[in-house]
C-alpha cells in the first residue's frame, strides 16, 4: 500500500475523483486541480490535495442542511410585521450613481481616439468598397465593348 506522500499518477487520481484521464488533463491544464510537473509530459498528484478537493466540492443532502428554515413566527390576531431589507434578495442596494473617474481629461482622450479610430475605419471600409464597385463596372464595360483581355 502506498503512503499518503507519496505522488499517484493521472490514471490513479482520475479513478479517485471518478473521471476520465481526458477530464483530468483538461483541469491540469486549466489549473483548476493542483499537480506536481514531473517533467514536461509527467505530471504526478498528491492523495492529499486529491481529497482535499473532493471534501471542498462536497455538496452536503437536505436533510443534513446546517441551516434549517425558521417557520414563521406569527401571533394570532395580529398582522405580520414589515422587516426593512437591504435590498432585493438581501442584497445591498445597488448604488443610485457610480463614482466618476478621477481623470476626466483622460477619460474624454480615450473617447476622442476612439472615435478617431472608428471613423478613420469606416472611411477606409467604404473607400474599398468605391474601389470594388469601379473595377467591377470597368469590367463590365470592357466585356460589352469586347476588349481583350490581357491576362489571358
Amino acid at each position: 500500500m502506498k503512503n499518503d506522500d507519496q505522488p499517484i499518477g493521472s490514471a490513479e487520481a482520475a479513478k479517485l475523483l471518478g473521471i476520465k484521464r481526458t477530464t483530468l488533463y483538461q483541469w491540469t491544464s486549466n489549473k483548476l486541480i493542483p499537480f506536481v510537473r514531473i517533467s514536461r509530459n509527467l505530471i504526478k498528484f498528491r492523495p492529499v490535495e486529491i481529497q482535499a478537493l473532493i471534501e471542498a466540492r462536497h455538496v452536503p443532502a437536505i436533510g443534513t442542511n446546517s441551516r434549517k428554515r425558521q417557520p414563521p413566527t406569527r401571533q394570532a390576531g395580529k398582522p405580520e410585521a414589515k422587516v426593512p431589507t437591504e435590498g432585493a434578495h438581501g442584497k445591498a442596494p445597488a448604488k443610485s450613481a457610480r463614482e466618476k473617474p478621477k481623470d476626466r481629461a483622460l477619460n474624454e482622450e480615450r473617447k476622442a481616439s476612439l472615435k478617431k479610430a472608428m471613423e478613420y475605419r469606416a472611411r477606409e471600409y467604404f473607400k474599398e468598397k468605391e474601389r470594388r464597385l469601379r473595377r467591377a463596372r470597368r469590367k463590365a464595360a470592357e466585356d460589352a465593348i469586347g476588349k481583350p483581355d490581357v491576362y489571358e
